[in-house]
């Protein structure tokens, strides 16, 4: 991600602004449904790790059925503190409070040395969008 972008999404777009976005075009919604069903083809009969890579604003749990992630073992990480600090409240309000929360950025992770049965990108760098 070049300089100009890293600053974009670090510094300059919030929480609100992104899940207000997300929300208006469908997006969180579309995450929402594609992660759930990513996980349910999945064979979850043991615990099992989940790393939601881009995880943003949790934004996600606003479309389903949150007692779900109950099964998964769960480390959210975004490259943006805010959005992380409301990924934390989300998680919380549904009631999944054995979540770990990283401010992490995946071009240059502090996330090695883990191991996890499941990850999950859960937003791609698009510069594209209005």
């Amino acid at each position: 991600m070049d300089a100009a972008l890293r600053h974009a999404w670090t510094r300059l777009i919030t929480a609100d602004d992104i899940d207000e976005h997300m929300h208006q075009v469908g997006q969180a919604a579309a995450n929402a449904d594609l992660l759930v069903s990513m996980l349910k083809s999945q064979d979850v009969n043991q615990p099992t790790k989940l790393l939601l890579v881009g995880g943003g604003t949790g934004q996600f749990l606003d479309y389903v059925d949150a007692t779900y992630f109950t099964r998964f073992d769960i480390t959210i990480s975004d490259i943006n503190p805010t959005f992380i600090a409301r990924a934390r409240e989300r998680f919380a309000r549904a009631g999944l409070h054995d979540v770990r929360f990283v401010i992490d950025d995946i071009e240059n992770t502090s996330l090695s040395g883990c191991s996890w049965n499941s990850g999950i990108s859960c937003h791609c760098e698009r510069s594209d969008l209005g």
